[in-house]
């Protein structure tokens, strides 16, 4: 019988890996873990609000430079 070392277990050949009850559990929580999910909805979030303030202010920035423009030429 040959043995391969699998985190610190000795597992046959002819196991199947799906079958390790170790590597079951570890796969089950992983799919039940949400708190990465949490992180990315929240980094989405300011993404999509600074992708909307950038562009309002975008808009907003070129409509007070035309003020300024017509203001500094009125005085001149």
């Amino acid at each position: 019988n040959r043995s391969l070392l699998l985190i610190g277990r000795s597992v046959t050949h002819r196991q199947q890996l799906s079958s390790d009850p170790v590597m079951k559990h570890l796969v089950a929580r992983f799919f039940k873990d949400q708190s990465g999910a949490t992180a990315v909805e929240y980094g989405l979030i300011s993404a999509l609000i600074s992708v909307v303030a950038i562009t309002t202010l975008k808009g907003v920035g070129t409509k007070v430079n035309a003020k300024f423009s017509s203001v500094s030429n009125g005085l001149n």
